[in-house]
């Protein structure tokens, strides 16, 4: 998908995408990408993808 290459626009739009378009988890732990919206915005980064990515680190 486009969106991996495009850098930050200068109008400072910001590109949102559903979890269930995340095909490969480990792309969320990518230098660009800030953090993991969900529709309530009450967490940044769901349980199960911060668990998964601590899983990573320690491999």
């Amino acid at each position: 998908p486009l969106w991996r290459f495009t850098e930050s626009p200068p109008d400072g739009r910001l590109l949102v995408y559903r979890s269930e378009d995340i095909k490969n988890i480990s792309r969320l732990s990518s230098p660009k990408v800030c953090g993991y919206v969900n529709a309530d915005a009450q967490e940044l980064l769901p349980e199960e993808a911060r668990a998964a990515g601590e899983r990573e680190h320690e491999e």
